[in-house]
């Protein structure tokens, strides 16, 4: 904005009278009555506060979009696993899934499948949970230490791991500038 600065115009010797000059020994000095106007730039909050609020809105809508992409990345990631996975067809490994599912508390049982992409027991899929097994995970393991694996995996389930994660991967991507949301 432009800040008016008035000064009064002040008379010097040579705009004085001569019989003035001649009264008075000491120059006088008279204000004249038109006053002189000087226009300054002065710089205020108002005016680039709207521009750097923009930027700031800017910068936090491309954050959320990138978290948001790679929330999705990761679920089309956990869709590629399921449709690459083969379903268990072991009758005897069926019935122990059945069984834990039960006695865990599970009102449907999950589907069970190998893939050969995951290293450890894994759960995917947040509408309809799937646990994935290594192929190779079968071949050396007992019933009983294969019943304790199923119902670590099952319990997540059941406990809705599954969605608190989905919870708080949104809630990274809309307060990801936030350092306290890094220790979630």
């Amino acid at each position: 904005s432009l800040q008016r600065t008035v000064q009064p115009a002040v008379a010097d010797e040579r705009s004085r009278s001569k019989s003035e000059s001649s009264s008075s020994s000491l120059p006088r000095l008279r204000p004249v009555f038109s006053p002189t106007v000087i226009e300054t730039k002065t710089s205020s909050a108002s005016e680039w506060m709207p521009l750097v609020a923009r930027w700031i809105a800017i910068l936090y809508a491309v954050g959320v979009v990138c978290f948001l992409v790679r929330l999705a990345i990761a679920l089309w990631g956990g869709h590629r696993l399921r449709a690459i996975s083969t379903p268990v067809s072991d009758s005897a490994l069926l019935e122990l899934i059945r069984t834990q599912a039960h006695r865990i508390g599970l009102k449907l049982v999950p589907v069970v499948a190998y893939c050969e992409r995951v290293a450890v027991p894994t759960v995917i899929g947040v509408l309809r949970p799937m646990i994935l097994l290594p192929a190779t995970l079968t071949t050396g393991l007992t019933t009983d230490e294969l019943s304790a694996i199923l119902s670590h995996e099952l319990a997540h389930i059941r406990r809705y791991d599954l969605w608190m994660n989905l919870l708080q991967r949104i809630i990274e991507s809309l307060l990801f500038f936030h350092p306290v949301v890094w220790f979630l």
